[in-house]
């Protein structure tokens, strides 16, 4: 299973610079082997609200609701202690740290365009590297 960081969504649907990169993941990897957080749901709707992009928030929105593949995923409150000790064992910020737990609960890999995560015990993979790494897998699709 792969958590997707905020940051990939973000460069596909804004075709920033990795886009080509995300998108190549997307067109990769199973949307059953994909997860997001409820917090990267909200904050990609609000950044895309944000810059007046409010048909591509519902777009996203709808493809997320109605294409159930993908997996929301969630932290319980009780979980939020643990991604406070995780912002002070690693320094990550808080939504780094939240994409960090929930990957934990869920024996994830996080794949991201964030290099804070290459600092952790988990670490993360770029889309590039997951798809390299899904290639050179036996048995694997």
């Amino acid at each position: 299973m792969y958590l997707v960081d905020t940051n990939v969504w973000i460069e596909s649907l804004l075709l920033q610079a990795n886009a080509n990169e995300a998108d190549q993941f997307f067109r990769s990897i199973s949307p059953r082997e994909l997860l997001i957080t409820d917090f990267s749901t909200h904050s990609i709707i609000l950044k895309l609200h944000r810059l007046n992009m409010h048909a591509k928030a519902v777009e996203f929105a709808d493809d997320l609701l109605l294409a159930p593949q993908v997996t929301v995923i969630t932290i319980l409150p009780s979980h939020l202690p643990s991604v406070l000790k995780c912002m002070l064992s690693t320094g990550l910020d808080y939504d780094d740290a939240y994409q960090y737990v929930a990957a934990e609960a869920n024996n994830a890999t996080i794949v991201t365009f964030d290099a804070d995560f290459t600092k952790t015990p988990r670490g993360g993979k770029s889309p590039g590297q997951a798809v390299a790494e899904r290639r050179t897998t036996p048995g694997s699709p």
